[in-house]
């Protein structure tokens, strides 16, 4: 984010980002040291065209002098005026703050290189994209990310089928019960999935599929749900004691995918019995 100068009644003249050489307190030192007021405003330093200072002492030549003259040099070409002063946000070409951009510094800084980048679907529950970001990650509570925490737990085979280590490509691929849902949803969808290595290939097979945009929106909702649904039934299995039949997984994705988009998009009406039908028709 930048300060930008309107009237200079919200912005610290030594310490806010206001001008394209950065805070004048890092970049004049010297002259900072000698103001008696750090805190200041840019307007406490114009009056009446003019900018005015109040120094501890007057500066003296050298690096006081030189660093005078080149800070008078850059406010010779500064003015005030009557506008409030205001922000830009200075990682978009618009200077709008943007979530799209801000994501994307922080998975910039943040993810190592070649990791997939962070999504974010509106027309699912935060709470869900927020999921989908953990899972991409790894950092989901399953068996084996708690056992690699160093927390001692009573086994680390997949809850559901109790037959390999429980991480998130077993979980969600290639358990038997995932590898059947993922076979239904694609069925449901008239569009078979291809198999699944890993859990980015899901995400990556949607975006390298030639498709419309509202059929991207609707099998992007669709897997979401898929993964969300799957997450809960294990929850249910190891915290409940569910008796939560296979059989319903399938119907829980097909109800929940289609509560959550036509809650969430409001260009067309989305038909319940086509959705039943064919999802990729029925909007």
């Amino acid at each position: 984010m930048k300060r930008n100068l309107g009237n200079g009644r919200n912005i610290k003249f030594w310490e806010d980002n206001w001008h394209e050489s950065g805070p004048w307190n890092l970049k004049f030192p010297r002259l900072y040291a000698l103001e008696t007021n750090h805190t200041c405003l840019v307007a406490d330093r114009y009056s009446q065209g003019h900018w005015s200072w109040q120094w501890r002492r007057n500066p003296r030549g050298g690096e006081e002098g030189s660093q005078l003259a080149a800070l008078m040099d850059i406010l010779s070409h500064l003015s005030l005026n009557s506008n409030p002063d205001y922000w830009t946000w200075e990682a978009d070409k618009s200077k709008k703050f943007t979530v799209q951009s801000a994501r994307r510094i922080i998975d910039n800084r943040t993810l190592p290189s070649g990791l997939f980048p962070t999504r974010w679907c509106k027309y699912v529950p935060s709470k869900i994209n927020i999921f989908a970001w953990r899972l991409l990650l790894n950092r989901l509570p399953t068996r084996i990310n708690i056992v690699e925490r160093g927390i001692d737990i009573p086994s680390i085979l997949c809850s559901i089928c109790n037959l390999h280590h429980e991480d998130v490509d077993h979980l969600f691929l290639h358990c038997e019960v995932a590898s059947q849902i993922w076979q239904k949803v694609g069925n449901w969808l008239d569009h078979p999935f291809p198999t699944f290595s890993c859990v980015y290939d899901i995400w990556e097979n949607l975006d390298e599929q030639p498709q419309t945009r509202n059929a991207k929106i609707i099998k992007e909702v669709i897997v979401l749900s898929t993964v969300w649904v799957i997450w809960n039934f294990r929850n249910n299995v190891i915290f409940n004691n569910s008796k939560f039949q296979r059989s319903n997984i399938f119907d829980s994705i097909v109800v929940n995918s289609f509560d959550f988009l036509s809650s969430r998009y409001k260009k067309s009406r989305i038909d319940w019995n086509m959705w039943l039908q064919s999802p990729l028709n029925s909007m």
